[in-house]
């Protein structure tokens, strides 16, 4: 095979004034495809970062592309290193492309997030949403940290997924707080509000970002909320605040996940490299045509043989020459000889009369036979009486054996 070198910048180096970037170059298609797919994935994610989330074609397009650009950075982390068969460039690391697929995941969680608050979906509801997009990006912040990857990122990343994690785990308390005021939960509302506006405050000072997602603005809502909740339980209901830990767990709702890896990405498009082989392909080949005419050669021989076998056969016999031959036209003479004889045996009044006849033969064979059916049903329950009482001692040859011929005819 052709050996084709392929080199590969590692995405998150930026180089330095002592040198350039690092790099890997090798000499392998899979390596290759695993270069490419990283960037479709990045790509996916650049396009999805374009769109307009304020429309519902640009919320569902970006979400399809996170999920897309996930699933492609699952499946690499599964293969790469079996592809390129040696030591990958930092941003190709399992663990690196493990951090990137739960990044975009989370992300495609947080698109949901925005949908479900801009189509005002149920507060149970968004709480789970939000619940769930909290455990998403807390996998990323753990993630992101491990000793294997951490220098990969900019400083700021990890302060924004942290930010985020707070602030879904904020959204999660306070839409719940709304599920608790509707069933008149006062005490637990305020303990989720409360601890909502700890998270909301958590996200601006980890992010440096006091209007990250529109936290500013949840802060305003959460304390008005608060405020309010405060003062019915002042005057009205009176119930205790239980401690945030106490508080029962909110569901989750997993909407996204990681798309299956497609065999073709454009599957309705000409492949360009479709009539491309391999050189050992090719051998394979030129080896299958040899022997299918060698295999078509041996059957028509074979056929051959069969031919003139049945020819000597038929010449033997002196056929096709012993057939009459009525080319001359008229009746032949043997079929006059077959009508006089039916003639002379009584003409078509005799075969009207056989006709006739038919079906008193017909129910008495079928008599005969319903008798003898009775006749070998009664043996074989004898046989099977007598078996049954003497066992052993029964050593005569079992009835279906002697009788199977006959009833298999009946």
């Amino acid at each position: 095979e052709v050996q084709i070198p392929f080199k590969w910048k590692d995405a998150f180096d930026k180089g330095s004034i002592f040198g350039g970037r690092i790099s890997l170059t090798v000499s392998s298609i899979g390596y290759e495809k695993v270069c490419v797919l990283f960037n479709i994935a990045a790509l996916s994610t650049q396009i999805a970062e374009t769109q307009n989330l304020d429309s519902e074609e640009g919320l569902q397009k970006a979400n399809k592309k996170l999920q897309s650009a996930a699933g492609i950075f699952t499946a690499l982390k599964d293969r790469v290193v079996g592809l390129i068969e040696q030591e990958p460039t930092p941003d190709l690391e399992p663990e690196c492309l493990g951090v990137l697929s739960s990044l975009c995941l989370a992300q495609a969680q947080e698109l949901v997030v925005q949908k479900a608050l801009k189509d005002s979906m149920k507060d149970n509801i968004v709480a789970k949403l939000a619940g769930h997009a909290d455990d998403l990006f807390a996998e990323v912040m753990k993630v992101m940290q491990k000793e294997s990857v951490r220098t990969l990122w900019d400083k700021d990343w990890l302060s924004v997924v942290s930010g985020k994690q707070a602030l879904y785990n904020g959204l999660s308390q306070f839409h719940q707080s709304k599920v608790c005021n509707a069933a008149k939960n006062i005490g637990e509302e305020i303990s989720r509000l409360q601890y909502c506006l700890e998270l909301f405050q958590a996200c601006q000072t980890r992010s440096g970002m006091a209007g990250l997602g529109g936290c500013s603005d949840w802060v305003k809502r959460a304390n008005r909320a608060l405020t309010d909740a405060k003062k019915d339980n002042d005057f009205i209901y009176h119930e205790r605040i239980p401690d945030v830990k106490q508080l029962t767990a909110i569901g989750r709702a997993a909407v996204v996940k990681p798309t299956v890896l497609p065999d073709k990405f454009l599957p309705n498009d000409k492949e360009l490299f479709a009539a491309l082989m391999p050189v050992h392909i090719h051998q394979a080949v030129a080896a299958y045509e040899v022997r299918k005419q060698e295999m078509v050669g041996k059957e028509l021989n074979r056929m051959k043989e069969g031919t003139n076998m049945l020819n000597e056969i038929l010449n033997s016999m002196n056929l096709p020459a012993a057939l009459e031959d009525t080319t001359g036209g008229g009746v032949p003479a043997s079929l006059k000889e077959k009508s006089a004889a039916v003639i002379e045996a009584g003409g078509v009044d005799e075969l009207e009369r056989l006709v006739r006849e038919l079906p008193d033969l017909l129910q008495r064979n079928t008599d005969l036979l319903t008798e003898a059916e009775r006749m070998l049903r009664e043996e074989a329950e004898s046989d099977s009486t007598l078996r049954a009482q003497h066992g052993a001692r029964w050593s005569r040859t079992p009835s279906d054996k002697l009788t199977g011929t006959f009833s298999a005819n009946a």
